[in-house]
């Protein structure tokens, strides 16, 4: 998987960080863990070569990386 540039989307609880890398069908790379789209990327490499024909969508979970949700961070996921 190639470079990736995050961008973010505005939702009605703050805004969440995503990249996309691939082109493809869809995939969208959710982990149990607490943490940013960079853990769902490596999630991804574990599942998909560079040749395969995927799209991955990987999130930052509220209050990592650039997703800030401060009404709903708790307070190990500030520090």
């Amino acid at each position: 998987m190639s470079q990736h540039t995050p961008a973010l989307a505005q939702t009605a609880r703050g805004a969440i960080e995503y990249v996309c890398q691939g082109s493809g069908q869809p995939v969208l790379a959710l982990h149990g863990g607490m943490s940013g789209y960079d853990q769902g990327l490596i999630l991804a490499r574990a599942l998909f070569d560079e040749a395969a024909e995927a799209r991955v969508i990987a999130v930052s979970r509220p209050g990592y990386l650039g997703s800030r949700s401060e009404e709903h961070t708790s307070e190990l996921q500030s520090h």
